[in-house]
């Protein structure tokens, strides 16, 4: 089942972490292979994701009547196994299957043999809801390594959630219901024929210590952020293109065919730059904030008291209360300051204790809330489709979600990207890095405790876990309260720095 050793001593070995870290960038793959205990840990959420990733997998494996599970994170032991299992005839699914094929180790959630023992059936687990070209890669990836060790692969399939389940608040999943199966066979068959392609490259990548002197780019950001974004972002020139807004893997490369490796090389006159890069040149030039006319035409229409709200959303991988549904994200907190006319400031807040569906209490305090003020000031616009979910799922507070949906907020992070721009967002337009560049202030308040978004989330995780003592509890609620006051308090910053400029 394997290759000989004298074959696989020619090969780094790869699996697929490495393969997936080749395919987005060289100098990930190069330090993970040669230094992986350079790979930062992952925060809270990550690891919530990966354990939610596992437990899907194993609510996969019981959708299988008969199934035999390949145990032990040796690799050789296990492929052995896996070959002692396939060579049997119980016909029975085998799960973690251990494969390997010129130094490259897969294991695959699910194999299913057939009556020719040569000939197999392959499901991929994702915790997913859509089918995504990774995804597919992955598979690509697994049938090559089979099928070179002597296998068919009859059929390829993806397990993944699927978004229109509704939950019914019950412990259990039905199987058969929560998965969608899509059968991925031609198009991982069709990415396969570049498998070795790609293999051979990495060997070449992996036995080049120059690996480590390329640049930053927007592979660090696609598919995913890259563990190492933050690092390599230390060791990058100042404004690499990497913090050029709307940049595109084409344009990239035409900046770099011409020699151009940061922003302020960029020529303004260059072809084909959109509004907002066009902007972040015009703030380069000045060295200071730059404010166009759409600012004042929205800053306008503005009606006082004015609410200035920061909401804060747990994405529920798997659903968790009645009538709700995979991947959902669901809002647990909203803080406010509403600002008078006068200049006076009052300050509104909401959280969820953790310990029941936090939907409806959200809902009708923040109806309540707004329902004295003009114009709401939200920091995006994603807190409308959790909306809408909700009153297609929650009938008792249905008009109160209509009344939230027909307040049109004002969105302030797309405001600022059409309208504004400050060389110190290092094409960032994210709240924190906003109002530092505006106002000169640090959010981040240097302490234990929460001090972003996936902080926020990991924390109100924990108050809904039954195990929290209910001091634990109030302690959390009480620092998301602080955390919240000081998002609704940067915003408010912010409207108020942008309204000093446009009045000038």
């Amino acid at each position: 089942m394997t290759d000989s050793d004298n074959q696989v001593t020619q090969y780094h070995r790869l699996d697929k972490t490495l393969f997936a870290a080749g395919m987005q960038c060289a100098k990930r793959l190069y330090q993970e292979f040669h230094d992986p205990g350079s790979i930062p840990k992952p925060n809270e959420m990550r690891k919530s994701l990966a354990e939610i990733g596992q437990s899907l997998t194993e609510m996969a494996w019981d959708g299988f009547p008969r199934g035999e599970r390949i145990e032990g994170k040796d690799h050789a032991t296990a492929a052995t196994r896996t070959l002692e299992a396939l060579q049997g005839d119980s016909g029975a699914a085998i799960f973690d299957a251990a494969f390997t094929r010129n130094g490259v180790e897969i294991r695959c959630d699910v194999v299913l043999p057939s009556r020719d023992e040569k000939t197999i059936d392959i499901f991929e687990v994702k915790s997913g809801t859509k089918v995504k070209p990774r995804h597919v890669m992955d598979v690509a990836l697994q049938m090559w390594v089979i099928e070179g060790a002597g296998y068919t692969v009859r059929s390829a399939s993806l397990l993944h959630l699927d978004a229109e389940f509704r939950h019914d608040g019950s412990k259990d999943f039905p199987v058969h219901e929560i998965f969608k199966n899509a059968d991925v066979t031609k198009k991982a068959r069709k990415r396969k024929r570049r498998i070795e392609d790609y293999i051979d490259n990495f060997q070449i990548i992996l036995d080049d210590e120059t690996t480590l002197e390329l640049p930053t780019g927007t592979w660090c950001l696609n598919p995913i952020p890259c563990c190492y974004a933050a690092q390599c972002r230390k060791l990058a020139p100042e404004n690499p293109l990497l913090e050029f807004p709307d940049l595109t893997p084409g344009q990239e490369s035409e900046l770099h065919q011409l020699g151009i490796e940061t922003i302020d090389q960029i020529d303004p006159e260059t072809e084909k730059l959109t509004d907002v890069q066009k902007r972040v040149l015009k703030s380069f030039a000045a060295n200071d904030l730059v404010v166009e006319e759409l600012l004042a035409e929205e800053f306008d229409t503005i009606v006082y008291p004015l609410c200035v709200v920061s909401t804060q959303l747990a994405l529920h991988v798997l659903p968790r209360f009645e009538h709700s549904r995979p991947w959902q994200h669901v809002p647990f907190q909203w803080s406010a300051r509403i600002l008078q006319e006068n200049g006076d400031v009052e300050y509104r807040s909401f959280v969820s204790d953790g310990t029941e569906d936090p939907r409806q209490a959200f809902v009708k305090s923040f109806a309540q809330c707004i329902d004295d003020v003009g114009t709401v000031v939200t920091w995006s616009r994603r807190l409308e489709p959790s909306l809408r979910q909700i009153m297609e799922d929650l009938r008792p507070v249905k008009e109160e979600v209509r009344s939230l949906l027909q307040m049109d907020p004002l969105a302030l992070d797309v405001l600022i990207k059409n309208a504004t721009y400050h060389p110190k967002q290092k094409g960032s337009f994210d709240l924190r890095d906003v109002h530092t560049a505006l106002t000169g202030n640090d959010l981040s308040t240097g302490k234990a405790g929460i001090d972003n978004e996936e902080d926020a989330r990991a924390a109100f995780e924990k108050m809904q876990n039954t195990r929290t003592r209910s001091t634990t509890r109030a302690k959390l609620k009480k620092d998301l309260g602080e955390y919240g006051s000081r998002q609704s308090q940067a915003m408010l910053e912010i409207v108020q720095k942008l309204q000093v400029n446009d009045d000038c």
